[in-house]
């Protein structure tokens, strides 16, 4: 069996993600599993270790696979006397996972002698409350994961000043290998957070009909394309600069630039192609809905003056050609501005990349075969006007 040192140097990003994956499903069927048996708030019992405070038990059995069997998630509601956090205690058949619930919860006891007590969780303060504590749980499961790796917590190198249970420093502590792997894990579940966070937001923005140039300037902001801005930007509440050595620094470093290119740049590549895939839609409607708009006026226009002409309506006539003609000029100077200086436009409220050759293709399409001979059909009849009728 490899040794913990081993896993760690052959880390990679993307095995890492299956690992928080797996924490998080695991901790999400565990509250679906409390929200449909409600007797687990029930009679709930106390806890020597913690003053007799009421302890929650759930057994990887309940998840129903041979793979948890010795799993066991240990709830301390503590009301805030042992702060907040969670622990990993490996009894070889036994795995325990114990979260320390601090923050206020309403909690009834049904005897004053709290050491035979049976306590009532209240159900609706438990299910606010505990959803906060997936990060603390996903730290302490991949410790559980990581036993299971090496056949044991106690085969894990802890670090030189590792003494039975407990550290003798913070600087030990978080310069031990399983618990550099931990942290870097929920480092790890942050950016995943944040990077679902930006495609969301990103949504919401397409919605207002945001440039295309907003939304880019708002990815890059928050996912930068250039690794060192990434790095260097990263919103991560672990400050690895203060609490890791020089040599986990590197390490550190070197899962997160892992991180960037196999997890980070695809999902923001995956952002950009939602992005492109949104706007080309809304120019092609834009464009067609616009195109309608435009030969239906000046078709509507032709049979307008073609009337005018057989019932010898000459005010309306000129009246009629001298709106489509400005129409047809305005429409054919913003033909030339555009294929001419192919600049950033507005079309529609749909921004158009002029790197996009098929919208030219179109535009000029358009033109050619519509427009252009519509206005060569109303110089004609501006020709059969004046013979007919003169300068009038």
């Amino acid at each position: 069996m490899k040794s913990f040192g081993e896993f760690i140097i052959e880390a990679d990003a993307l095995r890492d993600k299956k690992v928080r994956l797996e924490a998080s499903r695991v901790w999400n069927q565990l509250l679906r599993i409390l929200k449909s048996n409600p007797q687990y708030l029930n009679k709930v019992p106390p806890s020597k270790d913690y003053e007799y405070a009421p302890q929650l038990i759930i057994s990887g059995q309940t998840l129903q696979t041979n793979q948890y069997d010795d799993f066991v998630l240990s709830l301390i509601f503590t009301q805030k006397k042992y702060g907040y956090g969670g622990l990993f205690i490996d009894y070889r058949s036994t795995k325990v996972v114990r979260l320390i619930i601090s923050e206020p919860i309403s909690i009834k006891a049904d005897s004053q002698d709290l050491s035979s007590a049976r306590y009532t969780i209240s159900a609706p303060d438990f299910f606010r409350v505990i959803k906060r504590y997936e990060v603390v749980f996903v730290h302490e499961f991949v410790h559980y994961l990581d036993s299971k790796r090496v056949g044991g917590l106690d085969k894990v190198k802890r670090g030189g000043s590792w003494s039975g249970d407990k550290f003798q420093s913070d600087q030990d502590y978080f310069n031990s290998p399983h618990e550099f792997n931990a942290y870097f894990q929920n480092t790890a579940k942050e950016i995943d957070n944040r990077i679902k966070m930006v495609a969301q937001d990103i949504q919401k923005l397409l919605k207002l009909n945001v440039s295309l140039q907003s939304l880019q300037r708002e990815l890059e902001a928050r996912i930068p394309s250039d690794a060192k801005n990434f790095l260097k930007y990263l919103p991560i509440r672990f400050d690895y600069e203060k609490k890791l050595n020089q040599v986990y620094q590197r390490k550190f470093l070197n899962r997160l630039y892992d991180y960037y290119q196999k997890i980070a740049i695809p999902q923001r590549n995956k952002i950009i192609q939602q992005l492109e895939r949104h706007y080309q839609t809304s120019f092609r409607e834009a464009f067609d809905s616009d195109t309608k708009e435009v030969l239906d006026l000046i078709q509507h226009g032709i049979e307008t003056i073609q009337q005018a002409f057989l019932t010898k309506n000459v005010a309306l006539f000129q009246l009629t050609f001298n709106n489509i003609f400005e129409y047809i000029q305005n429409w054919n100077q913003f033909y030339q501005s555009v294929m001419k200086e192919r600049i950033h436009f507005s079309f529609s409220k749909a921004m158009v990349d002029p790197t996009k050759t098929n919208f030219y293709k179109e535009l000029d399409n358009v033109w050619r075969r519509k427009i252009e001979p519509m206005s060569k059909k109303l110089g004609l009849l501006l020709f059969k006007f004046h013979k007919e009728f003169g300068d009038k």
